[in-house]
């Protein structure tokens, strides 16, 4: 008994699955844009700190983890402390709520940026 196989040549895909290859790698690749998230939401979280002094401000900032607020005080100030009559003042969640456009925008910056490689035509 003789197999045959037919084949249908598409033209264009061998390069076509190149660049998908390719955008799928631009995607995983996060770093740029986990470091550009974290200066956004530092950014707003620090601008939406209560000014004394402006050291809860100036303590805001990126970290390997995301973002961090490294000033002592920043707890009680966020939580509030009811037994030294500090109430809550939650800056970090408007900071946080300030800095979603800016996100949103990086991760569409990012996709678009990881679409580059793919044609209109193949």
């Amino acid at each position: 008994m003789t197999t045959t196989t037919t084949g249908v040549r598409v033209p264009g895909l061998g390069a076509l699955m190149a660049d998908l290859s390719r955008m799928g790698a631009d995607l995983e690749d996060t770093t740029d844009l986990e470091a550009a998230t974290a200066g956004e939401v530092a950014s707003k979280i620090a601008g939406a700190a209560p000014r004394v002094t402006g050291r809860l401000a100036g303590s805001v900032g990126p970290s390997p983890f995301g973002v961090e607020v490294s000033a002592p005080y920043a707890g009680p100030i966020q939580g509030g402390w009811p037994a030294r009559g500090i109430e809550p003042n939650p800056f970090v969640d408007r900071g946080i709520t300030a800095a979603v456009p800016g996100v949103e925008a990086l991760a569409v910056d990012h996709c678009r940026e990881a679409t580059r490689h793919i044609k209109s035509s193949y």
